[in-house]
């Protein structure tokens, strides 16, 4: 799983197939689906990247219209 400092990227993380089960457990056993509650059960492999801002924007957060705006933003000026 990819770490800059404290903050982990799990959803750009390979997964073992065997986890499915565990999954399926913790899915259906509580109402917390935070993936940070879920990956306190696994044998995690951390690959620590330096905290760059090329790395910050490789794993920029788009959860809202706005955000979204601002890494179209950030693309068109690449270019």
């Amino acid at each position: 799983m990819p770490r800059i400092n404290d903050f982990k990227e799990p959803l750009h993380s390979i997964y073992n197939k065997r986890i499915e089960n565990k999954l399926t457990e913790f899915l259906s056993g509580t109402n917390k689906y935070s993936i940070e509650n879920f990956m306190k059960d696994l044998n995690v492999r951390y690959n620590n990247l330096d905290d760059t801002e090329a790395n910050r924007k490789a794993f920029v957060n788009i959860n809202t219209p706005q955000d979204l705006s601002n890494v179209e933003l950030c693309v068109e000026n690449i270019h």
